[in-house]
C-alpha cells in the first residue's frame, strides 16, 4: 500500500486597492472591506455595513448609556432576515437585505 503525502495547505493573500474598496482574495474566498453608514431617519442611533451587519451607536438616551454592539439579527419565516430598530421608545421592523440595497446597492 503506497503512502499518499498530503499537499500543504497554502493561502495566497493579495491586496488589491480599487477606488478606496479593499479585496481580499484567500484562497479563492473573496471578502470586502466592511463599510458603515448611518441608517434614515436613525442616523447617530444605528448604522448598517455593506455586509448586512447592524450596530447600535455609542449614545446617551433618556438617562442611559448605550455602548457600540453589533445587533443580532432575525430569520423571518419567509427566509429573509430583519432587525428591531427602535426610536422615540418607537420599534420598527426593517428587512435587511432591503437596507443594504438602499445605502450600497447603487453603485455607490
Amino acid at each position: 500500500m503506497k503512502k499518499v503525502k498530503k499537499k500543504e495547505n497554502v493561502l495566497f493573500i493579495v491586496y488589491l486597492c480599487v477606488f478606496y474598496d479593499i479585496i481580499i482574495l484567500l484562497g479563492g474566498i473573496i471578502m470586502k472591506k466592511e463599510i458603515w453608514k448611518d441608517i434614515p431617519s436613525y442616523e447617530n442611533i444605528y448604522q448598517i455595513s455593506n455586509l448586512g451587519r447592524v450596530k447600535s451607536l455609542e449614545r446617551i438616551s433618556g438617562g442611559k448609556y448605550y455602548r457600540n454592539r453589533i445587533m443580532k439579527n432575525t430569520l423571518r419565516h419567509d427566509k429573509y432576515k430583519v432587525i428591531s430598530l427602535s426610536k422615540n421608545k418607537k420599534q420598527k421592523i426593517f428587512y435587511i437585505n432591503s437596507l443594504v440595497f438602499k445605502l450600497f446597492g447603487k453603485g455607490e
